[in-house]
């Protein structure tokens, strides 16, 4: 009876925040101490994601752009993807320059791309390898915007976390 409770009260805790349903999302996918459940996977990190849990958006957005879990859908990828870089999740950053770059679930923008690779460089994004490949064929005029940008989104954000509560 003690470790019935002992769970209940564990996925209380865990589930009383936005970090909690993360990490119930990957016990569910990969089937750790429960019966492997994808689409159980997918609602805790949904929940999460809702609950403006960054790592969450990332997850789902890159499940929507990868048809990892759920069937593709490159405007509800862009959209969580969006949510998680403007929180500096590094990974989301790459995955949504992609999108950009590609033109997939956004319009087509080589600058907007290339601004979204910098902030990732910049914060130490460990996915930040192509770009210079990236960089290469871009003009010296939309390097120069893209590097305008990612200044300006940087400033908004630095503004944006000092100002008080």
């Amino acid at each position: 009876m003690i470790g019935i409770r002992f769970c209940i009260a564990a996925v209380r805790i865990l589930t009383s925040s936005s970090r909690g349903f993360l990490p119930l999302g990957g016990i569910y996918a990969n089937g750790r101490g429960v019966a492997k459940d994808e689409a159980e996977a997918v609602k805790w990190n949904l929940l999460a994601a809702e609950q403006g849990n960054a790592h969450g958006q990332a997850a789902i957005g890159y499940s929507y752009l990868s048809g990892y879990r759920v069937q593709v859908d490159y405007l509800e990828a862009a959209k969580w993807l969006r949510k998680a870089a403007e929180q500096w999740n590094t990974d989301a950053q790459v995955h949504l320059g992609s999108m950009y770059r590609d033109g997939r679930g956004v319009e087509k923008d080589e600058t907007e791309a290339y601004k979204w690779f910098l902030l990732a460089e910049f914060r130490g994004g460990s996915n930040t390898q192509t770009l210079p490949t990236f960089k290469a064929p871009l003009t010296p005029q939309q390097q120069a915007e893209g590097e305008q940008r990612a200044r300006e989104w940087r400033l908004q954000w630095e503004k944006k976390t000092q100002e008080p509560k």
